[in-house]
């Protein structure tokens, strides 16, 4: 009886055994999968954190570039001079556009005729993408505000597929619509002029 007692304890070390090593197996893989996941989340944190980064240095550079619109003399007064008064000879403008400077005599920079479209598409460009975005609008419905704000400054009526034309520099701008935008640019740089000295 002695040595079956012996074999069934034998027996039950051995699956004692089995068993502890199969656990051992288990748990060094669960500890590796564990560190595995554990790089993945850090991996993902990081990536989160430079995201953040980017998107700071991002809204910086764009707010300065606001700033710096905001300081800048407004853009549709230029447009304006140049489209609404018809004395103004093409020969004229292209001369003062390369012969001297536009605006005031402290206005250093000069500009082309080319030159006043794409200045203008783009300080809309970043004073657009900062609305809409601070905002979280769409870009239907930032040009319909658009519309309806371009409307309201009795400026008349400029359609959705303008504006989106405009911003997509897709095609060429008659002079009414490059006015309608700059009093709409103009609008929004006296708003912050305005909250910036209260």
């Amino acid at each position: 009886m002695c040595s079956v007692t012996y074999v069934i304890r034998q027996q039950l070390i051995a699956k004692l055994n089995t068993h502890m090593k199969r656990l051992t197996v288990y748990l060094t893989s669960q500890d590796a999968t564990i560190v595995i996941k554990k790089q993945k989340i850090l991996t993902m944190i990081n990536t989160v954190i430079e995201t953040i980064n980017e998107i700071t240095t991002n809204y910086e550079s764009l707010h300065d570039q606001l700033n710096q619109i905001t300081e800048m003399s407004s853009v549709a007064s230029l447009i304006s001079e140049q489209f609404a008064d018809p004395s103004i000879s093409t020969f004229n403008f292209s001369q003062r556009s390369s012969g001297s400077s536009l605006g005031s005599s402290n206005d250093t920079s000069q500009l082309s005729f080319s030159n006043i479209t794409s200045t203008t598409r783009n300080h809309f460009k970043i004073l657009f993408d900062k609305i809409m975005i601070d905002n979280n609008y769409s870009l239907d419905d930032m040009c319909n505000m658009m519309s309806v704000e371009i409307h309201s400054l009795g400026m008349g009526k400029i359609g959705k597929e303008t504006i989106k034309n405009f911003y997509y520099n897709n095609g060429d701008f008659r002079g009414s619509t490059l006015n309608k935008i700059g009093a709409w640019i103009d609008s929004k740089n006296n708003f912050n002029l305005a909250n910036n000295t209260e």
